[in-house]
C-alpha cells in the first residue's frame, strides 16, 4: 500500500513539475514578461507541487489517504463551479431574457435559423457573418462592410434580434445619409459600434437624432487594422468633421493578431495609397457574400442549432475549464491572450496613421475606449485594464491624439448596468449606449 501510495504521490509531482516548466516556457514564448509568468502562472502551480510534495513526507499513510481525497475534493469542486460558469456563458437564453425584461422588450424564443426562415417568406434577409480574413489572401478584393441593401439580422442579446437594413456600402446606417449635405460625425469600430439593440437605442442611432449626418461603419469583428483600412476606403466619401475610433478592450488586440497575419489586408500597410475602390464594388462585395453564405449555410445551420451542452463541448472550450479559465480570470489571476500576445508597435502605427489620416484633412480625431465586464469583476482585473490604457494613453498623449477612456466612468459598483448582461458582459446595454452618447455630444462635439 505504500508502495502505491508513493508511485502516484511521485506521478502527481512530476506531472505538475513539468506543467509549470511547460506553462513557463510556453507563457515566455508568447512575450509575457519573466515576473507576470512567474507570479501568474509558475507560482500558482509551484505552490500546488508544495502541497503535493509535503504531504508525500507525510509519514501516516491514513493521512496521505485523506490527503489526496481532500486535494482531489478541493479540484473537482472547482472543476464543477468552472463548468456552470462556462454553461451560464454559453447559454444565453437566460441573460437574453433578463435582457428582454430590463429593455422592456418581448423575448423571441426562436433561434436564427427558424427567424430567417419566417422573415424569408416575405422578404430576402441574411444573418450578420464574419469572413476570417485569410479566405482573401488568394482573391482580388476584400469587403470591408457587409452585404449592401440587405436585411441583415444581427445580435439577439437583447432577448429580440436585432434586425435592420444595411446602406449602399453594406453598413448600418440609412441609406439617405449618404445624400445629407455638409459634412459627417463618422464612427468606426467593432460590433460596439455596430450596434446590438433594436429600436434605434444604440448609441449611433442617439448622435444621429441630435446631429443628422452620422455615418457608422462599425462591423462585427473588425480590429485595428481592419478599421484602418476601412477607413482608408471611405474616409472622401464619409466628409467628415469628426472621427471617433472605438477601441473595444475587450477583443480588438486578439482581432489584430488574426488581421496582421492577412496578405490582403497587409497591402494597406506596405502602401500608403493602397485601395480597393469598394465605394464602386457594391455588386461584387455581394456576389462574394452571397456565395460564401450559399456555401457554408449548412454549418452555419448546424452551428445555429446546436445546445449549450453541444457547445461545451469542443477541445478549446474543455481546455478552459480544466484550466479553471473562468475562476481564475474572476481571482484576478491571470493575463489574456489579449494582453500576452498583442502586437503594440503596430497597434500604436494603426492608430497614429488613422489620426494624422484625420489631421491631413482637418478632420477632428477622437479614440474612445469601451472596456468589458470583465475589467471590474475583480480589483487586480481592474487595476490590469487599467495598466493596459495607462500603455495606449502614454502614447497617444505622445502623438498629440485627444482621447477618451470610457472606462472611467464606471466604477465597482454599477459596472453591471452599462452591459447587456450584467457581470456577464455581453455589450453595451440601452443605459450604457446613452451615456455614451451623451459624453459625445456633450462632452466633445458641443464643446
Amino acid at each position: 500500500m505504500n508502495e502505491n501510495l508513493r508511485t502516484i504521490f511521485n506521478i502527481i509531482k512530476y506531472l505538475i513539475f513539468f506543467l509549470a516548466v511547460l506553462v513557463t516556457i510556453k507563457k515566455q514564448l508568447d512575450g509575457l514578461n519573466l515576473l507576470d509568468t512567474f507570479l501568474f502562472y509558475t507560482l500558482p502551480i509551484l505552490i500546488i507541487f508544495s502541497i503535493i510534495l509535503g504531504m508525500s513526507f507525510i509519514k501516516s499513510k491514513e493521512t496521505k489517504i485523506i490527503g489526496l481525497i481532500t486535494f482531489f475534493s478541493v479540484f473537482l469542486t472547482f472543476l464543477s463551479y468552472e463548468t456552470f460558469i462556462t454553461f451560464k456563458i454559453i447559454d444565453k437564453k437566460s441573460n437574453q431574457e433578463r435582457a428582454a425584461k430590463i429593455n422592456q422588450l418581448e423575448y423571441n424564443p426562436q433561434n436564427i435559423v427558424d427567424f430567417l426562415s419566417e422573415l424569408n417568406s416575405s422578404t430576402k434577409a441574411f444573418p450578420f457573418f464574419r469572413i476570417d480574413p485569410d479566405y482573401f489572401d488568394s482573391k482580388e478584393l476584400m469587403p470591408l462592410g457587409f452585404i449592401p441593401n440587405t436585411i441583415t439580422v444581427g445580435s439577439k442579446e437583447s432577448g429580440q434580434f436585432y434586425t435592420y437594413k444595411t446602406d449602399r456600402y453594406g453598413f448600418n446606417n440609412p441609406d439617405n445619409v449618404w445624400d445629407l449635405e455638409g459634412k459627417s460625425v463618422l464612427l468606426i469600430g467593432d460590433s460596439f459600434t455596430l450596434g446590438t439593440l433594436p429600436n434605434e437605442k444604440n448609441f449611433p442611432d442617439i448622435i444621429r437624432k441630435k446631429f443628422g449626418k452620422v455615418i457608422n461603419l462599425g462591423i462585427g469583428g473588425n480590429g485595428t487594422l481592419k478599421n484602418y483600412a476601412t477607413l482608408l476606403e471611405y474616409i472622401e466619401v464619409s466628409n467628415p468633421k469628426y472621427i471617433f475610433y472605438l477601441n473595444s478592450d475587450a477583443n480588438d488586440y486578439e482581432d489584430l493578431n488574426e488581421e496582421k497575419s492577412s496578405k490582403f489586408l497587409s497591402k494597406y500597410l506596405d502602401d500608403k495609397k493602397f485601395t480597393q475602390n469598394l465605394i464602386s464594388k457594391d455588386n461584387e462585395i455581394e456576389k462574394i457574400f452571397v456565395n460564401y453564405f450559399d456555401e457554408n449555410f449548412e454549418k452555419f445551420k448546424e452551428e445555429a442549432q446546436k445546445s449549450s451542452i453541444s457547445r461545451m463541448m469542443n477541445k478549446n472550450k474543455v481546455y478552459d475549464i480544466i484550466k479553471l479559465t473562468n475562476i481564475r480570470k474572476i481571482l484576478g489571476i491571470t493575463r489574456s491572450n489579449s494582453v500576452e500576445k498583442h502586437d503594440w508597435e503596430l497597434f500604436h502605427k494603426l492608430i497614429s496613421n488613422s489620426a494624422k489620416l484625420a489631421e491631413q484633412r482637418k478632420i477632428n480625431f477622437f479614440f474612445i475606449n469601451i472596456p468589458y465586464a470583465y475589467d471590474f469583476s475583480s480589483k487586480e482585473n481592474n487595476l490590469s485594464s487599467s495598466k493596459r490604457f495607462k500603455k495606449i494613453q502614454k502614447r497617444i498623449t505622445e502623438a498629440d491624439i485627444s482621447y477618451l477612456n470610457f472606462e472611467e466612468k464606471f466604477n465597482r459598483e454599477n459596472f453591471e448596468d452599462f452591459f447587456m448582461y450584467g457581470r456577464n458582459g455581453g455589450h453595451l446595454s440601452e443605459y450604457g449606449n446613452k451615456i455614451l452618447a451623451q459624453i459625445i455630444i456633450n462632452e466633445i462635439i458641443n464643446q
